[in-house]
């Protein structure tokens, strides 16, 4: 109902305002403008968004405030009236040249801003672009790159070969000039005439001065696909010397992969590069590709030796490869042994991949098979884990997987309840693949080991009603000398049902006065679970036993709603 009146209010709005004359209009913009700082710029946005009437008018307003505050240079009012210039669309046509005047400003942020309302306007900015073009030279790199997504903007646009003569009259203080007038000379030729250009610009790939490779780079992707003809100049640049053109070449031939493909190989030589750095940009690049780099598999492959290789460059690889689907086969026990590895980041990686790769894992499934029974426990381990990656492929092998149960090595041991875990997270498949073994798992409660005997409760616990013929030996964790054990299996009893659970109340009520507060606090949350069906049995004893023994006021608080 407000929602239909406040449109209703909208429209009336609109009917009463585009009647009014543009002396009107214009009286109370400029009322609106003489308004102090911020507050003029904001109601000339509000004015322009009222209703058509207005925009026109507010457009001149907006231009007229950007050229008052510039006696100030204050920041934050010129990109509020930049923003109010790019919101008016075509109506801010006539004060393009009031924009172009902050492309020269000190301020990144105003001058994307600025960029930002040539953008809007692109199809009417494209006379001023030998404005826009030596801001590729600009030695902050968010310029540059704001720069160069505007230039892309006007890509199909008819650029007045006017344009390039003014691009001649820029400073040549700066090196890369000769750089930006070339390529302004191509945006403005003809398409038979600008290849002569393109060339020229490439030709400076080769220079001395690392600030005119980059520029060249820059322009050569503002060219887009007509400068694909020297990409094995731009892929050469992978290995610069110098760290902002080798990030400039990757973002480059990232930008134009599509049209690369054929150069993959050269890109690929750069992965045996001395430098980490040379090797990530490289495989930035081959990702880029797709499928496209699946001729560079092995390659990329190589790059998987954790001992000898940046982590990140591991990880890279990884990435890289997981997206090549059917390419990557043979290479699929490569990212399975770096399961083990000592870099968590390396190892989180190799399973995301083993994961995206699942389809193809199925024809690896036999030989990971028998490495469960294999006499280097870190292989076994290894299996365990592409099983984990992996749980869909474990079920027809659970009986195999759950002998490693027994296993003499601790690390199998905890490595198999893990995985029964993660199974056992898995509704379809609990009760078809763990439940079978489940005595087998609560076996492991007596285990040596802390974390083997904590991660058997857990799986117990995920088997909630179907773990309760186990409920002895779960309460038997009670008195565990680990109070994570014990916690465990406070937790365990309450999933298994009142029935299962009840008998075994008052051995929960008595870690009401353990030393450890973790201990007490589950035992208090037990309780609560369970008080419906014990308060006639057990709540007294709670009540009776902490308010004697122990004063903790989060478990006396608990203990009184049972009341």
């Amino acid at each position: 109902m407000a929602s239909g009146q406040g449109n209703r209010q909208r429209r009336e709005h609109d009917i009463i305002t585009s009647k009014l004359s543009p002396e009107i209009i214009e009286h109370i913009l400029h009322l609106v403008a003489a308004q102090p700082g911020v507050r003029a710029i904001r109601n000339l946005a509000s004015a322009t968004q009222a209703c058509k009437a207005f925009q026109q008018a507010a457009g001149g307003r907006a231009a007229l405030a950007l050229r008052a505050i510039a006696q100030d240079q204050h920041d934050d009012l010129v990109v509020r009236g930049l923003k109010v210039l790019r919101s008016l669309g075509e109506c801010a046509v006539p004060h393009i040249p009031a924009i172009i005047v902050w492309l020269k400003h000190s301020e990144y942020k105003v001058i994307k801003n600025a960029l930002r309302a040539l953008i809007a306007l692109r199809k009417h900015a494209v006379a001023y672009i030998a404005d826009i073009v030596p801001l590729l030279n600009e030695d902050t790199s968010h310029v540059r790159v704001c720069a160069l997504v505007a230039l892309k903007s006007f890509r199909g646009y008819a650029i007045p070969k006017a344009a390039a003569t003014a691009s001649e009259l820029d400073s040549e203080a700066h090196e890369s000039v000769e750089v930006t007038n070339a390529l302004m000379r191509a945006l403005c030729a003809s398409e038979q005439d600008a290849a002569q250009h393109v060339a020229e610009i490439a030709a400076h790939l080769e220079h001395e001065s690392p600030t005119v490779r980059r520029t060249s780079l820059l322009a050569l992707d503002v060219l887009g696909e007509s400068a694909t003809s020297h990409a094995a100049g731009m892929v050469a640049r992978l290995g610069d010397d110098n760290d902002d053109v080798r990030d400039t070449a990757m973002n480059v031939l990232g930008d134009l992969h599509i049209h690369i493909a054929s150069h993959a190989t050269a890109v690929a030589a750069h992965l045996e590069h001395a430098n980490a750095n040379v090797r990530l940009n490289a495989l930035h690049v081959l990702r880029a590709l797709g499928v496209r780099a699946a001729s560079q598999v092995a390659a990329i492959a190589a790059r998987l030796r954790p001992d000898d290789e940046e982590p990140e460059v591991v990880v890279l690889a990884l990435d890289t490869l997981k997206d090549l689907g059917e390419h990557v086969v043979s290479y699929i026990p490569a990212i399975f042994a770096l399961l083990m590895a000592v870099n968590v980041e390396v190892r989180q990686s190799a399973e995301h991949a083993i994961k995206a790769l699942s389809e193809h894992v199925v024809s690896h499934i036999p030989d990971v098979v028998t490495q469960l029974d294999d006499d280097d426990p870190i292989v076994r381990i290894i299996a365990l884990r592409v099983f984990q990656s992996v749980p869909e492929h474990a079920g027809r092998h659970a009986t195999v997987i759950a002998a490693r149960l027994d296993d003499d090595d601790i690390a199998v041991r905890i490595t198999t309840l893990r995985l029964f875990f993660e199974i056992s997270m898995s509704d379809e498949c609990f009760e078809r693949d763990v439940l079978p073994h489940a005595a087998a798992i609560a076996a492991r409660l007596d285990d040596p080991d802390d974390t083997a005997r904590d991660m058997a409760i857990s799986v117990l616990r995920n088997l909630g009603r179907h773990a309760a013929p186990y409920s002895e030996v779960i309460a038997a964790r009670l008195g565990d000398n680990n109070y994570e054990v014990m916690v465990g299996a406070m937790k365990a009893l309450v999933c298994l049902g009142a029935d299962a659970a009840t008998p075994h109340a008052p051995a929960i009520a008595a870690h009401l006065g353990h030393e450890n507060e973790q201990v007490r606090l589950s035992a208090v949350a037990a309780l609560e679970e369970l008080f419906t069906s014990i308060r006639e049995n057990a709540g007294e004893q709670v009540v009776r036993r902490h308010d004697l023994d122990y004063n903790n006021d989060v478990c006396l608080d608990a203990a009184r709603r049972r009341r």
